[in-house]
């Protein structure tokens, strides 16, 4: 198989399969040429001063039948970007947390390349604390950009929420569910998870109740961030400033295409 020419400088790209040729008709070898097929006749007519049809035609002689792809559906990102790749992908480069695949997988709300993917998960690696906790929040960082890490975050915590509460489910039963249907041990998000919804769910009936809750949650927030912070607005600043002093540029900006 020979992939991406398309890719490649024309004249190498042109002089390659001008020398494979002479093996095309070998017996019980098959060569697989994947292509952009437009444009790599944009190249032949470059490089030969051919019009569009005459590049066609060219190709033509080294194929003997053609294999269309369809093109990605791109709401269908999580049926591409599944759980064992994503683990393989992280263990590649040293991270064996499955918390944080759990948190790539979830957070991940469009569509992504494969090259792209790769480099999220590289920029990861580089800047990740050590501390599991804050690493999770790091990559939502990574994938969504720091200004919406919290209010990712929540809308994560919100999705399991009420996924326990349709099947009915325990502490225990979501833990085993994830590992189960999963094949994720997931074990620090929960804890925060299971922290958050006991602060929010009780009732502080008494004077400076409010304020109590309140610092209960900044105090869970402030041992999950880079330097420990004394308002929970100072959150997606930590990650933006964190993210800066690596020179990672504007991520939610960042649009790699195939």
């Amino acid at each position: 198989m020979i992939d991406e020419l398309d890719r490649c400088r024309p004249d190498f790209a042109i002089r390659l399969i001008e020398r494979i040729k002479h093996f095309f008709d070998i017996k019980n070898i098959v060569f697989v040429l994947v292509m952009d097929k437009t444009q790599f006749s944009k190249v032949v007519c470059h490089n030969y001063g051919y019009d569009e049809k005459l590049g066609e035609e060219y190709l033509d002689k080294f194929i003997d039948f053609k294999v269309s792809l369809l093109p990605i559906n791109k709401s269908l990102h999580n049926e591409l970007v599944t759980i064992p790749v994503l683990k393989k992908l992280f263990e590649d480069v040293g991270e064996f947390s499955d918390d944080i695949v759990f948190i790539f997988y979830k957070v991940l709300d469009k569509y992504i390349s494969p090259r792209d993917m790769r480099r999220k998960i590289n920029l990861y690696a580089l800047l990740k604390t050590g501390n599991v906790k804050k690493d999770m929040f790091l990559i939502i960082s990574i994938i969504s950009g720091p200004n919406d890490v919290i209010k990712k975050f929540r809308l994560l915590t919100s999705e399991i929420d009420q996924f326990i509460q349709v099947h009915k489910l325990s502490s225990q039963e979501i833990e085993t569910y994830f590992k189960d249907y999963l094949s994720l041990r997931v074990i620090e998000f929960l804890d925060i998870f299971n922290k958050l919804k006991n602060i929010e769910s009780t009732t502080y009936a008494y004077d400076g109740g409010i304020d109590h809750k309140q610092n209960l949650i900044l105090d869970i927030y402030s041992k999950c961030s880079i330097n420990k912070i004394s308002r929970l607005e100072d959150f997606p600043k930590q990650h933006q400033d964190y993210l800066n002093a690596y020179l990672v540029e504007d991520l939610e900006s960042q649009d790699d295409e195939w």
